[in-house]
């Protein structure tokens, strides 16, 4: 994966987790337990999220970047459509 914006969005459970972490720190087992996701599937799309640069970790736990809340307000006005 080359850090696409578009392509990180496209997995599926992306824009939940997005959406789950929002303004807050999450921890792992917090996105995990709350989304009710595979852990699997969690830790690939935090790695993608990552590595678009759409979430950080800070100390144990995902933040959204600015550039991740940017995007997640675009992404949930387009599913308004």
């Amino acid at each position: 994966m080359d850090g696409s914006i578009l392509e990180a969005l496209a997995y599926s459970h992306a824009l939940d987790v997005m959406e789950y972490i929002g303004n807050e720190k999450r921890g792992f087992t917090e996105i995990q337990r709350g989304l009710e996701l595979n852990p699997n599937i969690v830790n690939m799309r935090l790695k993608d999220l990552i590595i678009a640069d759409l979430a950080k970790k800070n100390s144990k736990k995902y933040v959204l970047t600015d550039k991740g809340k940017k995007a997640l307000e675009y992404a949930l006005k387009l599913d308004e459509l």
